[in-house]
């Protein structure tokens, strides 16, 4: 027996050595097999290079294994199952239940989510053969303390896992135990000569399988990157370790051995074998000549540096020759970049394949019966069920999964009214019905097996029955072909796998946990545990592909160009964590008892540092090496200290900014005509803003316009060029098509045109309707509230009670009937549903309460008693709507409703005010009324005045008009004196509106306003001479006049305008408010400040004076 060692820095030809000796072998008939071992992900590569590479027509003789393959083709038939991670998962999770009162620290293991973390601690114990008894046999050399503890646990879980494992299942690292045992009496290595290439280092296990191996071949060939002695020694300390460890096995095993060192760089670009010598090398020696094929280049943000790369790729391809398999891109952070890197390389139709695990939780299987499962145990909740249904794989086509939810979020089916018939008096509720019973049927058996509290096995033959039953097979079959239809040949890969994960998946479960009776949460938590550590790998659809991949499952060799993106600080070289089941100071200390779990950060910087070397060192043309200056959300980033290290190498090495680039750039930018539109449209729009424009995109832009395929896009470009989203007026006619005459307008209606017309003509023209849900909204809650006041003034006026007289406890059981009554009959009785409902109702309880007593209280405080309630204006009103008249003989009809109207008497006349109720915070402004965009108080006072007639025999007056707020306010104290808190929520819940300018009318509100010099009622304040204060909002007769009348000219101004067809989007500014802060259709108008016909209409904010002198200038003026 003998072991050869092929030992060189990177790019010395190692791997061509060996497998020039793989050839000779393969050739010699003398040699009757040849195995070469390579890491797992790396098997099919190899055998594409030994066949290509050494111009071999099969391989007949030689096989290319990993240790694993190997293991299972030294074993020819087990007794014993195999498990997978899934499996071990879901039996490890069990062990800790079961051991969970002996546990110190890990007793709810699986419950604060670090079971995957345990697992992979005792993965690594068993591959590096570190077994319970090693851990347990040095517990007494420690003190008391948490690492005691956790070890105490590590070894009772490790012990109780291998003793549920023992004799029932085996695996992969089982497998490798009982190949080692295996390998001296197989017959199959007989005469083999075996070679190992593509490792760094070695597990325990793969030690003593190499051990076994040797004593059983004539000879065995190992290729490992190594160096002498020399000013970059310690780069190599991780292989170092790994040359010691198999010397030793040569020593025990009496072996022979021979090595050689390659020494001459195989031939590649000159600064890319500098490199090779120089990178890590102390002292280093710098490159002083000019650096053409390294290029160091950032990007404004990671958008943009992964354009730039892909700019690269398509030019090594167009102008150089380079295959899509002669360049390859890498990240120490794949995460970060995946998404990106697959949208930019489909813009720039680069055939890519990213080498990866994926996980399969996202698969539309694996979605479906996850969260149908989900929704049986979450009592059928609406988000659940469509979860499932929305993936496809349900009983339900596309059409009745949308009638379905139509259905159930308005009238908010979940629970136990999904198996009752659906009736509500809608459009195609026969249908529905149908569908209803469709997929209640399709789930009930696997709902009645979940809730009998069954065994697992027993839950899992329903679930595969109900897949059966909805033909999720057939469909599974069906989106693979869709798949590879669309060139989506790696998704079509991952799904054919799919189905028989997840059969696999449900027979472990069965064969682990199968008798074991389970809650369906609990089973429902096993099964997503166990499928979220399934990864699955995809072999790349195509050899002629870039390959993109993490740095350290980055294998490919012969690779003319790579790309380092994200050399960013913390990126690259990453920032070691210290997570895990045992912080760093603990895997310090389980070294330091004799246990070398090779898992300490000092282990694995050296790593990655030996891995930046490997793979800056595998390109034989050209080095690319990206950073990001910021990220996608604007945050700078700091390149990577790499980066620094690569330019004191090579001196004359520039970073190529997108900043510094210029008009250079310009040219570099055109590639596919996908990625080059933007580019063409930026420049567009700047020489349509008056900027100049270089030929050549009026050329690119001519190409566009003359092909075939992109004309009609080229048009769609030139049209957006000029495009307005403002159209001022609709075409003539419209307009009274849409608003018929006379026009019947609302007060709302009128306000929301001069916030917007567009919003208006959205709103009343178009008059679009929202998916209806069963859901109590913000203005629900307003509505309600309205509703609870005004239903109290009808129970006192059927009861003939004066508010006056009703005592707090007759009030606040009035208002408990009332509010549990509209609680019945609202959304079907929504708020019995939930807790937050509940919480609700008990809210809306509580403020009407409040309101009422403060209602009672301002009426108690002066003369005046409630007149009407719910005083409707218009043409079936209780008095007459407001007609104004149009110049062009049209008329607006103006109708409303007003919540309370009360009256105080004083002789031969009588005053009135009237009363809206608010629950929000809005306060009455009079610059908004002169502007229109607070009209209601005053066109209510209106509606009243003009129609006194109707409701009192004496002439009528105004005393005022008023917001009341609905509101249970919250204020603050720092004495807590209760007077003091009392008035600070009288001065929250005062009145506030236009007031008559006359003390005596004042004190039949407040009769107490002369004595305190202040309203508790109204924002009227008092000096000492008797005047008022400014800031009170007080305005005389005449003034109260003039502000009807201009109220009644914006009004009709308004009316004009809406017949004329006016749409335009001008929403208006007032301050820090912009109407479009709460508009539904912002998304509609696409409103722009930076588009030079978009503008906001200016309100300019006046006071009552300036107001007053606006209002008397147009009437002066006409």
């Amino acid at each position: 027996m003998k072991i050869n060692y092929i030992l060189g820095r990177a790019s010395t030809g190692k791997s061509h050595e060996l497998m020039s000796r793989i050839a000779s072998d393969i050739g010699d008939e003398s040699v009757e097999k040849v195995i070469l071992l390579v890491p797992e992900q790396y098997t099919l590569h190899a055998e594409y290079e030994l066949i290509n590479k050494m111009k071999l027509s099969g391989l007949i003789k030689a096989e290319v294994l990993s240790f694993k393959r190997l293991a299972y083709r030294l074993i020819s038939n087990s007794s014993q199952n195999h498990i997978d991670e899934i499996g071990k998962y879901m039996l490890l999770n069990k062990v800790i239940d079961s051991k969970s009162q002996e546990l110190k620290v890990f007793k709810e293991g699986g419950k604060k989510g670090v079971l995957s973390e345990i697992l992979s601690l005792l993965n690594h114990f068993k591959q590096n053969n570190i077994y319970s008894d090693d851990i347990a046999t040095r517990l007494d050399a420690l003190e008391e303390s948490l690492f005691k503890s956790k070890l105490e646990d590590l070894s009772l879980i490790y012990e109780s896992f291998s003793k549920e494992m023992e004799g029932v299942y085996v695996d992969d690292r089982d497998i490798l135990n009982i190949a080692i045992e295996e390998i001296s009496k197989s017959s199959f290595l007989d005469g083999a000569r075996i070679y190992i290439d593509g490792f760094n280092s070695f597990s325990g296990q793969e030690y003593s399988m190499i051990s076994e191996i040797l004593k059983k071949v004539p000879a065995l060939t190992v290729a490992l990157a190594g160096s002498k002695r020399g000013r970059d020694y310690d780069l190599f300390a991780p292989v170092e370790g790994t040359l010691a460890f198999l010397k030793k096995i040569e020593l025990e095993s009496g072996a022979e051995s021979d090595t050689i060192w390659l020494e001459k760089v195989v031939e590649k670009a000159p600064e890319l074998e500098h490199i090779e010598r120089e990178l890590y090398s102390y002292p280093y020696s710098a490159w002083n000549k000019d650096v053409e094929n390294i290029r160091i280049m950032t990007g404004l943000n990671r958008n943009s540096e992964i354009e730039n790369i892909a700019r690269e790729i398509r030019s090594l391809a167009r102008d150089y020759g380079m295959r899509w398999r002669d360049m390859l891109v890498v990240s120490s952070n794949m995460n970060i970049y995946q998404s990106i890197l697959k949208r930019v390389f489909a813009e720039y139709e680069i055939p890519y394949f990213l080498d990866e695990t994926r996980d399969i939780t996202g698969h539309g299987l694996i979605r479906y019966v996850t969260s149908t499962l989900s929704a049986i145990v979450k009592n059928f909740r609406y988000d659940e069920v469509f979860k499932a249904l929305k993936t496809g794989f349900g009983c339900l086509d596309s059409e009745e999964v949308e009638l379905l939810e139509n259905y159930v979020l308005e009238f908010g089916i979940k629970s136990e009214r999904w198996f009752k018939a659906f009736e509500k008096p809608v459009e195609n509720i026969e249908r529905i019905e149908l569908i209803r019973r469709k997929y209640i049927e399709s789930v009930e058996n696997l709902r009645e097996s979940i809730y009998r509290k069954t065994s697992i096995e027993e839950i899992n033959r329903a679930i595969f029955s109900h897949l059966i039953g909805v033909g999720a097979k057939g469909k599974v079959d069906a989106l693979i072909e869709e798949q590879k239809e669309n060139g989506r040949l790696d998704m079509a890969n991952e799904s054919a796998q799919i189905w028989n994960i997840l059969v696999d998946v449900l027979e472990q479960m069965n064969s682990i946990l199968g008798s074991k009776k389970s809650t369906a949460k609990n089973y429902l938590q096993n099964l997503e545990a166990g499928l979220m550590n399934y990864e699955l790998g995809i072999i790349p659809p195509s050899l002629d592909q870039v390959m993109i991949g993490n740095l350290e499952r980055s294998r490919s060799r012969d690779i003319k160009a790579i790309f380092v993106i994200g050399v960013n600080d913390g990126i690259l070289p990453s920032i070691i964590s210290d997570s895990g089941v045992l912080s760093e100071d603990e895997r310090l200390g389980v070294v330091e008892l004799g246990l070398d779990i090779k898992l300490d950060s000092e282990k694995k910087m050296q790593d990655e540092k030996f891995l930046i070397y490997s793979c800056l060192t595998k390109p034989k043309e050209k080095l690319y090496m990206t950073y990001a200056l910021s990220d996608n959300e604007g945050k700078a980033l700091r390149p990577s200290t790499l980066v620094d290290r690569m330019k004191n190498v090579f001196p004359k090495l520039e970073v190529e900014s997108e900043l510094d680039r210029g008009g250079k750039e310009e040219m570099e930018i055109v590639s596919t005509p996908v990625s080059t539109v933007k580019h063409l449209v930026n420049e567009l729009r700047k020489f349509v803003d008056g900027a100049e424009i270089s030929e050549n995109w009026l050329e690119i832009y001519s190409w566009y316009r003359d092909s075939e395929e992109y004309s009609e896009m080229a048009g769609q470009i030139l049209e957006s060029l000029f495009y307005s989203n403002q159209q001022d007026y609709l075409e003539h006619g419209r307009a009274r098509e849409i608003y018929p005459l006379p026009l019947k307008t609302s007060i709302s209606r009128i306000e929301n045109f001069i916030k917007c017309p567009f919003s208006h003509f959205v709103n009343y023209g178009l008059s679009p309707s929202e998916r209806r849900k069963c859901e109590v909204r913000t203005p629900d809650i307003g509505n309600l509230f309205h509703q609870s006041i005004e239903s109290y003034s009808k129970v006192l006026e059927e009861k003939k009670l004066d508010w006056k007289d009703v005592s707090d406890e007759v009030s606040e059981n009035i208002v408990d009937s009332i509010i549990e009554g509209m609680a019945e009959q609202f959304q079907n009785g929504i708020f019995t549903t939930s807790n937050r409902y509940r919480y609700l109702l008990k809210k809306l309880k509580r403020v009407s309460k409040k309101a009422v007593k403060i209602a009672t209280e301002h009426l108690k405080s002066g003369e005046f008693k409630p007149l009407n309630y719910e005083v409707s204006f218009g043409e079936h009103g209780k008095v007459p709507p407001i007609v104004i008249e149009l110049p062009g003989g049209e008329q607006i009809i103006l109708e409303g409703r007003i919540d309370r109207v009360d009256i105080a008497e004083d002789g031969d006349c009588a005053y009135v005010k009237v009363i809206d109720y608010k629950s929000g915070e809005r306060k009455f402004d009079i610059s908004d009324a002169f502007y229109g965009l607070q009209i209601q108080l005053v066109v209510y006072l209106d509606a009243v005045l003009q129609s006194r007639q109707n409701l009192v025999k004496q002439e009528l007056y105004p005393a005022g008009a008023f917001y009341f707020k609905i509101k249970d306010p919250m204020v603050g104290s720092e004495s807590g004196n209760s007077e003091e808190i009392q008035e600070a929520i009288s001065k929250e819940l005062k009145m506030s509106g236009m007031i008559i300018k006359d003390i005596d009318v004042i004190k039949l509100m407040d009769r107490e306003v002369e004595s305190s010099s202040k309203s508790d009622i109204v924002s009227v304040k008092l000096k000492k001479d008797g005047d008022f204060y400014k800031s009170s909002s007080l305005f005389d007769r005449d003034e109260f006049s003039e502000i009807i009348g201009h109220m009644h000219k914006l009004i009709a101004k308004m009316g004009e305008e809406i017949i004329k067809g006016k749409v335009k989007i001008e929403p208006c500014k007032n301050g820090d408010m912009v109407s479009c802060k709460y508009c539904e259709f912002d998304s509609i108008c696409q409103f722009d400040t930076s588009n030079d016909d978009n503008e906001y209409r200016i309100i300019r904010k006046l006071d009552k004076d300036g107001v007053m002198e606006k209002i008397r200038a147009v009437k002066g003026e006409k």
